[in-house]
């Protein structure tokens, strides 16, 4: 788009155009710039917190608690107890040479086909007969009522049926596996701000450089741009596609001496101003913040901010 206009005033309106478009390409760049950074060492946060939720069983006792918290009625927790499916194979399973497993997800479907089947007493009753006997035995009021619901949303069908509980049962986990998240979305703000300290990345700092120095952000956009096409294997978990994208991102970033990145020779931990100490610690807040919003934001933002930059060039010329 060309901007033309007669006499002073109209000159003055032009300056004014290019002033702002500059100033929009230079913030464009450094947001892209800061977005690649975020990209490259969310994606160590991520494999970090997915290690250590694997290796400390976090997601299979959340689950268990979750089962717990949901059925809350002894005679159904012993009929998923006693399922290695749903509850892991521990204790007596393991004792019978059956590997250790530690479930971390429940098809609600699959779980209420079970528990319909399980619950009841044996006999020559029809399945949802014998389902709706064992809901009336059961002694936790709460969920006997609950279940009693199902039931009658059910309206005497058991495929129907099914489907009521299956909702019953997704609804319940979908609830409670928002204190899982809550705690693993501090987890990786603790990883973070770790990260963000152990590496030096100063979210004020480097905005304040990428702006002021001009080859500095021209050169990370132009890595951002190349870094943007990167795409990982469709429907693979983030833990598995991590090493491969953090290790291309992070070579782009190794390509570039002008990012102010870890910590030179002769830094110290904390200035002498207490004013910069601050202005430190904001900045690696930031960071912190910024990573524990995890790889697949910030994938999502690069996209958008080079969409975004793109349309603003072709504008511009």
């Amino acid at each position: 788009m060309r901007y033309s206009a007669s006499g002073p005033a109209g000159l003055l309106q032009n300056s004014a155009f290019v002033l702002l478009g500059v100033a929009v390409s230079a913030w464009l760049d450094v947001l892209a710039g800061l977005t690649l950074i975020y990209l490259g060492l969310s994606l160590f946060v991520t494999v970090i917190q997915e290690g250590l939720s694997h290796a400390l069983g976090w997601r299979n006792r959340h689950l268990r608690w979750s089962l717990e918290q949901l059925l809350g009625d002894p005679q159904l927790l012993a009929l998923v107890r006693g399922h290695p499916l749903y509850w892991g194979t521990h204790g007596a399973w393991a004792t019978q040479g059956v590997r250790s497993t530690r479930p971390v997800y429940v098809n609600p479907q699959a779980l209420a086909g079970y528990l319909i089947g399980a619950l009841g007493q044996e006999g020559s009753a029809a399945p949802l007969a014998r389902f709706t006997e064992g809901v009336e035995s059961l002694g936790t009021e709460r969920v006997r009522r609950e279940w009693q619901t199902v039931l009658a949303l059910g309206a005497g069908d058991l495929g129907t049926t099914r489907l009521a509980l299956a909702d019953w049962l997704g609804q319940g986990l979908e609830v409670l596996g928002q204190s899982y998240r809550e705690r693993a979305r501090r987890v990786a703000l603790v990883l973070g701000i770790g990260l963000a300290v152990a590496v030096n990345v100063d979210t004020v700092m480097l905005v304040d450089h990428l702006y002021r120095d001009k080859e500095a952000r021209e050169d990370i956009a132009a890595l951002a741009e190349h870094s943007a096409p990167l795409q990982a294997a469709p429907g693979s978990p983030i833990a598995l596609q991590a090493p491969l994208l953090g290790e291309a991102v992070a070579s782009r970033l190794a390509l570039s001496a002008r990012i102010p990145l870890g910590w030179a020779a002769g830094d110290s931990l904390f200035a002498a101003d207490w004013r910069a100490v601050a202005v430190r610690l904001l900045g690696w807040l930031l960071t912190g913040y910024a990573l524990s919003l995890g790889a697949p934001f910030w994938f999502d933002v690069l996209g958008r901010v080079m969409r975004i930059g793109g349309v603003a060039g072709k504008t511009q010329g």
